[in-house]
C-alpha cells in the first residue's frame, strides 16, 4: 500500500520515506504519522528545510505552508485531492518548526 521502510521502536513507528504517499486518505495516513515522517533538503548555507510530499510524484509540483502550530504533515488533508488532480503537493517545515532547523539566523533569501 506504501512503498516506505516503516519500523517500530519504543517511540512508535518510525517512518523514512523517500517518495511519495500516493494520495491515501488522511484515515490511511494516521498510522504512519509521526515526528520523524519526512524528509530533509540542506541549503547552500547548511541549514535544513523539513518536507512531505503527497499526490502524484509526476505531478505539477506545488508547494503547501502549513499554518501556525501545524507542520509539513498538514499537507496530508488534501493527499486525495492532489492525487485525483495531477499534483504533487509538496508540505514544508516553517524554520524551526518539524524537521527544519532552527529560527535563530535562519532566513530565506
Amino acid at each position: 500500500m506504501i512503498d516506505k521502510n516503516c519500523f517500530k521502536n519504543k517511540g512508535g513507528i518510525l517512518c523514512n520515506l523517500n517518495h511519495n504517499l500516493g494520495g491515501l486518505s488522511v484515515s490511511e495516513l494516521a498510522p504512519y504519522w509521526s515526528p520523524e515522517l519526512g524528509d530533509t533538503i540542506t541549503r547552500s548555507n547548511g541549514k535544513k528545510i523539513g518536507y512531505l510530499e503527497f499526490g502524484d510524484p509526476l505531478g505539477k509540483p506545488i508547494f503547501y505552508f502549513h499554518g501556525a502550530l501545524s507542520s509539513r504533515i498538514e499537507a496530508g488533508l488534501y493527499a486525495e485531492d492532489a492525487a485525483k488532480n495531477g499534483i504533487r503537493l509538496i508540505g514544508l517545515d516553517r524554520p524551526g518548526i518539524g524537521l527544519s532547523d532552527d529560527v535563530k539566523n535562519f532566513f530565506f533569501h
